[in-house]
């Protein structure tokens, strides 16, 4: 399915498709529905690549003028969404086609709070706090080799690593509400701490 995803956005792209025209309301995302997996108002074509773990996609529209760093409305560009999509791989194919690591992004998205019961957006989010939402080492690592800084601060005065610390505790929190009091599964609950790990590790070979 892939393959032939690929050759018709060739053929698109050879017609004159532009790779950077945005659309003007949600449409089907990388699952191919509206109401799962939308892909948001004033995306590209680069934005929905971003999320399909497809590094030929990236390249190929990339190699075409598609811009990493197109701004749709929720405040995310290809490489951000990207980013949060996990996939170490297209990130870099998105650093290799321009995408600026050293940038700032004020997404939508809101992120749950581990001890309130409210989601808020953040601001001023660099490229690690992005990253340390989900904390996988690799991607963790990779976007600090490029130089993207461990101590910055977003809008709410918070590093990646403190970013990092709060989602791992609100996972924890998660799965200790779904253990329902049940003892047994509480004692085999133990929270997972790679992101925070990761940056703590990174943070300690800076000189």
């Amino acid at each position: 399915m892939l393959d032939e995803a690929l050759a018709l956005v060739k053929r698109l792209l050879a017609a004159g498709a532009n790779p950077n025209q945005a659309t003007t309301q949600a449409t089907g995302g990388p699952a191919g529905d509206v109401r799962i997996n939308p892909a948001q108002a004033g995306s590209t074509p680069l934005h929905i690549a971003a999320s399909s773990g497809s590094v030929a996609l990236v390249e190929l529209l990339a190699a075409k003028g598609g811009n990493p760093n197109q701004l749709r409305n929720d405040g995310h560009t290809p490489f951000s969404v990207s980013i949060l999509a996990g996939d170490v791989n297209v990130v870099k194919a998105m650093v290799a086609a321009g995408a600026d690591a050293k940038a700032r992004w004020s997404p939508r998205d809101k992120i749950p709070d581990p001890v309130e019961a409210i989601t808020l957006a953040r601001e001023n989010q660099t490229a690690l706090h992005l990253a340390a939402i989900e904390g996988k080492p690799e991607l963790l690592t990779y976007l600090a080799s490029l130089g993207v800084p461990l101590d910055a601060k977003n809008s709410m005065d918070e590093t990646p690593l403190d970013l990092a610390d709060k989602q791992e505790r609100y996972r924890d929190a998660i799965q200790r509400q779904g253990a329902d009091g049940d003892q047994e599964k509480l004692k085999k609950i133990v929270r997972k701490t790679t992101g925070t790990d990761c940056l703590r590790t990174l943070a300690s070979a800076r000189p």
